[in-house]
């Protein structure tokens, strides 16, 4: 079996984390208030109905998966959207496609094999 070049982790990442409808929400949070940086009872309160344990959960996902950041401010803690990551891993998505698959406004490619020729 040929080996096809990998996904970019950071693409994986970004994709598996936001694929999943509750951490739409979180995301749906920071867009709704038009801002980079939210603290947590803003975040918990543009979740509802989900718990506050729940957001907690999926904000820590998002924290590991680097699509956040967080800073805390006396006893009170900031997630913040990590825009260079997720910039970052848009331009790897988008360069991994122009090489393995339909480049941006143009004509499907086939991804050549690592190594291979195509069959």
């Amino acid at each position: 079996m040929d080996a096809y070049p990998p996904v970019p982790e950071s693409v994986t990442n970004l994709l598996a984390t936001l694929g999943d409808q509750q951490r739409q929400r979180v995301l749906n949070a920071f867009l709704a208030e038009r801002v980079w940086e939210l603290p947590v009872a803003v975040i918990v309160e543009r979740c509802a109905p989900l718990s506050r344990p729940a957001v907690s959960h999926h904000l820590g996902v998002m924290r590991r998966t680097k699509v956040l950041l967080q800073r805390r401010e006396g006893k009170r803690v900031y997630y913040e959207l990590n825009r260079a990551y997720i910039e970052q891993a848009l331009r790897s998505f988008i360069a991994f496609l122009d090489v393995c698959g339909t480049p941006v406004g143009g004509e499907v490619v086939s991804c050549q094999p690592v190594g291979g020729s195509e069959t």
